[in-house]
């Protein structure tokens, strides 16, 4: 799959319905009055769907759905063990670290993917 095929797979109704699918997440820590959390929460997991949707192509590896699982509860930990803040935040400052988590959840990936490549 080339770069332009994967950028097409991300359209804005994909975006609305990751945004429908995460938002449980923020919720759930708004729920428990976490409200720093619940926004980093959802940061986190819409940044995991992103990753999984860019590296779809990998989805039928026997190793591709353990380490989604392993990164998600990487991410739990950190929202959890991490005292965030509720205060507002501008965009330029959280940015670079959402970039961050996807270029690294990313690399994982294709790291694993060239460890394991997939037999024909």
């Amino acid at each position: 799959m080339t770069d332009i095929q994967r950028k097409k797979l991300i359209s804005t109704s994909w975006v609305f319905m990751s945004i429908i699918a995460t938002s449980p997440v923020c919720l759930i820590f708004l729920y428990f009055g976490m409200p720093g959390s619940a926004r980093a929460g959802w940061f986190l997991a819409g940044m995991t769907t992103i990753a999984v949707k860019i590296r779809w192509d990998l989805h039928n590896r026997v190793w591709f759905w353990p380490t989604i699982v392993l990164i998600s509860f990487a991410h739990c930990y950190a929202v959890i063990a991490i005292p965030w803040t509720s205060r507002w935040v501008p965009a330029t400052l959280i940015f670079p670290f959402c970039a961050a988590d996807g270029i690294a959840i990313l690399g994982v990936l294709q790291m694993l993917s060239k460890l394991w490549p997939q037999k024909e």
